[in-house]
């Protein structure tokens, strides 16, 4: 069990372009903090962007905890016993409580998770619950919920069936998809984000939520760890700007600023770089190219590796983010190494992208001239505009194909890339576990929500399907390569880069957590002689 992460996602679409709203650091236990956009939703089963699950870890808590280390430890968990076929975890849990006093029970998370798997629940995370028996086939409506392996077999004791055996899976109860409400709220069908639970289990409360403006957190003495929470309040405001918040950030009015919920402006990293103010730490993120797999033009696979191989990712690297970022040449990060994994994939590039393209064009029957206007989508931030640009110019210049670049607020390009309106598309991940299947399994089908180019192979779906079964770990990993190195070959995705969580903060800010898998955790965080 391991842990890591990375990510980018959604956002507000307000520009604040004043510092006036943000107020002065002057409560030493106050930790003061910035979101780019508001968090979708305050249900951790409907979301996963970076700054909607950093907002679910503040207000809630989960039967594990993932740590710095990767390891997994107990949370809510009093102790947990795994059958000797691993298909079956008894978690016994501690006595907890909600944050109005009322009793949490194992009985919340069942009616929790089996909730996410209705078939008529938005969730963008259902997936993550498909290793539990019978969980897919409920979600998809053709059984029962009540046929799902979750139960409660009294109020400490949560019993999980799983579908096969799945060596990640206490990992993923510490992601916060997995995370409790209460009973009556889970199974409620009213929308609670219109008023906002005010029932948390998680080591802060809601205190005040004015949308586009801040957000206030208070402690929450009912959390089950509640000795070890030093901060009384956490003050979150909403300024989309980056360069507005990094000069909110050096008035002294924020502690922390960077990571997936506030980037940094791209052009202030290298002086905060030589000025030794950045923090780096590898994740499990990565920036990539998806082609749409239904476009007239990039159905074809060797228009798809035209473009591809066009690509200078050192040259992104190296003049773009400027924070020596890995270069990926496969998409498993290489942190993930340290499960064995070895990924080798020999790409040979004797065929140049021009040939490519000339090939692809006689398969379709074309000639460049023919082509119709190939648009390149992004959302809209300072270094995914910058990135678009230089790939443009590439492809220009590669392949003297003309890319017209599409920029969106990020609520509209996910709706974009969920109905497949685009051609080829700009975008991120941040896995919510680290094993290598938080990767391979959105490419599993074609109607998944993350698998946005629509691929599917059978070949593909059989290694995955096999790895779950594999007799040891090297047995594993070779399925595991095998079906990544059919996504290297049919390119429905070219990763471009691993990202790094790369933030600021102040020197008296202490004991930041940032997990494997990119969320910033302040649970046990504090201010050390802080000035006024």
């Amino acid at each position: 069990m391991l842990k890591k992460i990375f990510v980018l996602i959604l956002f507000s679409p307000f520009f604040f372009s004043s510092c006036k709203r943000a107020k002065n650091i002057t409560n030493n236990k106050t930790l003061s903090i910035n979101f780019f956009y508001n968090p979708i939703t305050i249900d951790p089963r409907k979301k996963s962007d970076p700054v909607t699950s950093t907002f679910h870890f503040m207000l809630y808590d989960g039967l594990t905890h993932l740590e710095e280390d990767g390891s997994v430890t107990n949370a809510i968990a009093d102790h947990i016993e795994i059958s000797g076929d691993k298909l079956k975890y008894t978690f016994h849990l501690k006595d907890t409580f909600w944050s109005d006093g009322s009793k949490l029970t194992a009985y919340d998370f069942e009616a929790s998770w089996k909730t996410v798997l209705e078939p008529d629940f938005p969730s963008a995370v259902a997936g993550l619950f498909y290793p539990i028996k019978n969980a897919e086939n409920a979600k998809k409506g053709l059984r029962s919920i009540n046929d799902v392996g979750i139960t409660a077999k009294d109020p400490l004791t949560l019993v999980i069936e799983l579908e096969r055996p799945t060596p990640y899976f206490l990992e993923l109860t510490a992601y916060s998809a997995y995370f409790p409400l209460p009973s009556q709220i889970a199974q409620s069908k009213n929308n609670f984000d219109v008023n906002h639970n005010r029932i948390f289990n998680g080591p802060f409360a809601l205190k005040k939520w004015k949308q586009d403006h801040e957000i206030i957190l208070r402690k929450n003495p009912k959390f089950w760890n509640e000795e070890h929470v030093k901060l009384d309040q956490i003050h979150i405001s909403l300024v989309q700007n980056e360069e507005t918040a990094l000069q909110i950030y050096h008035k002294n009015k924020l502690h922390f600023l960077g990571g997936f919920t506030s980037p940094l402006p791209v052009c202030s990293l290298p002086k905060l770089k030589s000025e030794q103010q950045l923090k780096i730490v590898q994740t499990s993120g990565a920036n990539f190219c998806t082609f749409n797999l239904k476009s007239p033009i990039f159905k074809n696979i060797n228009i798809r590796k035209a473009f591809a191989n066009a690509i200078d990712k050192e040259s992104i690297v190296k003049d773009i983010t400027t924070l020596d970022e890995v270069v990926a040449d496969r998409l498993i990060p290489t942190f993930m190494k340290k499960k064995g994994i070895e990924i080798v994939y020999q790409d040979a590039k004797k065929i140049t992208p021009l040939e490519f393209l000339e090939f692809g064009l006689q398969e379709l029957g074309l000639q460049k001239k023919d082509l119709p206007p190939i648009t390149y989508a992004y959302f809209n931030t300072e270094l995914q505009k910058n990135i678009a640009a230089s790939l443009q110019s590439t492809w220009l210049k590669s392949l003297g194909i003309k890319v017209e670049l599409h920029q969106y607020d990020l609520q509209y390009f996910l709706q974009l890339l969920h109905s497949k309106e685009f051609e080829i598309a700009q975008m991120s991940w941040i896995t919510q576990y680290t094993d290598p299947m938080n990767i391979l399994e959105r490419f599993e089908d074609k109607n998944s929500c993350k698998n946005y180019g629509s691929f599917e192979n059978k070949n593909y779906q059989k290694f995955l399907q096999d790895s779950f079964y594999a007799k040891n770990l090297d047995d594993r990993n070779n399925l595991i390569q095998k079906a990544e190195n059919i996504l290297l070959d049919e390119l429905p995705i070219q990763a471009l880069y691993f990202y790094n969580y790369v933030y600021i903060q102040k020197e008296f800010l202490k004991n930041v957590q940032i997990s494997p898998i990119g969320t910033c955790l302040f649970h046990y965080a504090y201010l050390e002689n802080q000035p006024t």
